[in-house]
């Protein structure tokens, strides 16, 4: 393919004639009406499901609404995501229902921050009514997928490359990006030093970019005013948590997901060492502190961290390779476009500093672990690249807008049926946990609880119950009586512990039994 110098978006005519699609797909409305519709089908499957993570997340933000400062500041999790769902806690909302309605306006603010980024980049018509079409599928699975502020990221992340993006970008927007940027902080803290990265990447680049020494200079300003507006709505979390860690640093997560990327994610200590009580009398389970548990590591070898790297980079192939199976070609295709208008002196600095933010973003994530979910702003920005490639594609084939239309139509379907499928497979996959919730409530529990196995369900349902989680004991039984568990989850289908001698049956189902221990 031959890229022409001129930007993408230029020169458009009014109209694009022999387009396969109906004028009523331009309507901006139609992405978000969509984005609701699907969104209120799946709203009754979903509304109850929580995840671990979640429970973390809502387990604090009640710590703050019920005014329980000192425990609810954590050196884990980071808190703005919490401290969104504490409002509506506050207001009288339950805490998962409000979470679930948070994600899903946070799709949905990602979803305009998308249209905002198409328009920086000169992406109309088609292009960007198929681009706004097709990101409504993965919205929406970002918003169900599970409780937690990923997609809240995105949404940021995405408003914040629009602003970087922006050509002539003026002291205000570069200002506003600093802002989200310390806002990305709050919300996930591997995003601080990204955004300082980025920063300064984008710095570099505007300034090669610049047409005169002048607006070098403004650049340069401009990029300094970022990256300290960042630092400055940084801070007071920032020494907020080090006085509460007792020593500098950003969240106590990455330097734990850093010992426990050498074992594997089957490493945690709660799985094989044991009870831990919860960190604080309003914490559900250890799990909102994971980082207080002692973590059995090997001596770091310079082997095993290569193996980690390269299982990360397998998984993150995987991943995107599932977003869309035309991920290599999009991304190499994409790279090879900005950097020959770059070589030949169209120099398109938006797609640079895009480029740049696809390449930095997961950098740190090889080092520790990759989930899917960390990496969905990779899906998100894969699709702009697809769709800035489709417009040079559109202007090198005028004369045949229904081949270039029928193609983008089969990319677009790559990136929706993933979503959508793992939507519907797996909208009841709590359901046979979640219906035990109103039957156990009948018994009136309160106390520590334990389990023989399922660790997240056995906490969902702690939480569901209003009980504190110890986690599953070992082989000693007596940990049971030290703890103070006056229950236990024996689940059917796990061959743990099941304390039929030594507690009294208080509930059977083919799913679980609840077993009452006597005080000693």
């Amino acid at each position: 393919m031959k890229f022409k110098q001129s930007i993408p978006g230029t020169n458009r005519p009014a109209t694009e004639p022999g387009s396969p699609f109906p004028q009523w797909l331009h309507a901006r409305a139609v992405p978000y009406c969509l984005y609701l519709l699907i969104a209120a089908l799946f709203w009754l499957p979903y509304s109850r499901q929580v995840n671990a993570d979640g429970i973390s997340y809502l387990s604090i933000a009640a710590e703050y609404a019920g005014g329980h400062w000192r425990t609810a500041v954590n050196t884990y999790w980071s808190p703005l995501f919490s401290w969104l769902v504490a409002l509506g806690m506050a207001a009288g909302v339950p805490g998962a229902l409000f979470a679930r309605l948070l994600l899903i306006m946070s799709g949905l603010l990602g979803l305009r921050a998308l249209r905002r980024l198409l328009t920086v980049l000169n992406l109309q018509g088609n292009v960007a009514a198929m681009t706004m079409i097709t990101a409504v599928p993965m919205f929406c699975y970002f918003a169900f997928h599970d409780v937690t502020p990923d997609v809240l990221v995105v949404a940021l992340l995405l408003a914040y490359l629009g602003l970087t993006c922006a050509p002539e970008a003026s002291a205000p927007q570069w200002l506003c990006a600093g802002i989200l940027g310390g806002l990305l902080y709050f919300a996930k803290a591997y995003c601080f030093p990204f955004v300082i990265a980025h920063l300064l990447v984008t710095t570099v680049i505007r300034v090669f970019a610049a047409p005169d020494s002048a607006a070098r200079k403004r650049q340069v300003a401009g990029g300094v005013l970022a990256i300290a507006t960042v630092i400055l709505v940084s801070a007071p979390w920032l020494v907020l948590i080090s006085m509460k860690a007792g020593r500098l640093t950003l969240s106590t997560a990455g330097a734990y997901n850093f010992k426990l990327a050498l074992i594997g994610k089957s490493g945690h200590p709660m799985l094989s060492q044991g009870l831990f009580a919860p960190p604080n009398p309003y914490a559900v389970s250890i799990w909102e502190e994971p980082d207080t548990m002692p973590l059995h590591t090997p001596a770091a070898s310079l082997s095993a961290r290569a193996s980690a790297v390269i299982r990360n980079l397998a998984d993150f192939t995987r991943y995107e390779l599932w977003t869309s199976v035309f991920f290599p070609l999009i991304v190499a295709l994409f790279a090879y476009s900005v950097v020959k208008r770059w070589r030949a002196g169209t120099k398109d600095a938006a797609a640079a500093c895009l480029l740049a933010m696809y390449v930095l973003y997961p950098a740190a994530y090889f080092l520790t672990f990759v989930e899917h979910r960390y990496i969905w702003i990779e899906d998100v920005l894969t699709l702009v690249m697809a769709a800035y490639l489709f417009d040079c594609f559109r202007r090198e084939q005028p004369r045949r807008p229904r081949r270039v239309a029928w193609l983008a139509f089969v990319t677009a379907l790559s990136f929706c049926w993933a979503p959508l499928f793992v939507l519907f497979k797996h909208r009841t996959d709590l359901r046979p946990v979640s219906d035990l919730v109103p039957v156990l409530r009948l018994l009136h529990l309160h106390g520590n609880v334990a389990s023989n196995g399922r660790w997240d369900d056995s906490q969902y349902l702690a939480y569901e119950l209003r009980l504190r989680y110890y986690g599953m004991p070992s082989d000693d039984t007596g940990q049971l009586t030290r703890e103070n568990v006056r229950y236990v989850f024996a689940w059917r289908d796990q061959e743990r512990h099941r304390p039929r001698s030594e507690g009294r049956e208080l509930f059977r189902s083919g799913v679980l039994d609840v077993y009452a221990i006597a005080a000693k």
